[in-house]
């Protein structure tokens, strides 16, 4: 069984951080796709073969303290996803300073926005529901009473079951 801390390393969130990748003399300017405390997908426009360590340097958002994570990684997945761009899949294996503690804080507050726009969306979408049910059910009262139909005379399930 996985620890808790483990289990909560892994969570990603897709989020478009402006990132300096820096390997041998080498610098790229990029965008995550996503990124979670165990990595970070980004696209580069040259090809950057598996194993190539990387040292990473995020951006953060004013929001979220601002500043900047520095990590260190290695390139795990790279795929040519169109003409000269390459899709990089980047594993952190070790955080600079407080890189970590921030990135986390990050993640979190993200997860937590995310979740509260998933409820707010699936309570309208419930609400909007009701309302159109509403909206029918009142249609077919208003049909039913243009036509003239008396209303269905509702009986109870057991008074059903004697007159059988």
């Amino acid at each position: 069984m996985a620890k808790t801390g483990e289990s909560r390393r892994g969570r990603r969130v897709g989020v478009a951080l402006p990132a300096l990748l820096a390997y041998g003399n080498d610098q790229l300017a990029t965008r995550t796709e996503n990124v979670s405390l165990l990595g970070s997908y980004v696209h580069v426009e040259r090809e950057i073969p598996i194993g190539t360590a990387v040292n990473v340097t995020l951006d953060l958002p004013p929001t979220s303290g601002g500043g900047s994570a520095q990590c260190q990684g290695i390139v795990v997945r790279c795929e040519s996803i169109g003409p000269a761009l390459y899709g990089l899949g980047l594993f952190f294996n070790q955080f600079l300073g407080e890189s970590e503690a921030k990135l986390d804080h990050l993640i979190d507050e993200l997860l937590k926005k995310q979740t509260e726009e998933a409820t707010r969306y699936f309570e309208e979408r419930e609400r909007l529901r009701k309302e159109r049910l509403k909206k029918k059910l009142e249609e077919k009262r208003k049909k039913r009473r243009k036509r003239g139909r008396p209303r269905k005379k509702r009986t109870s399930r057991a008074s059903r079951k004697t007159s059988n």
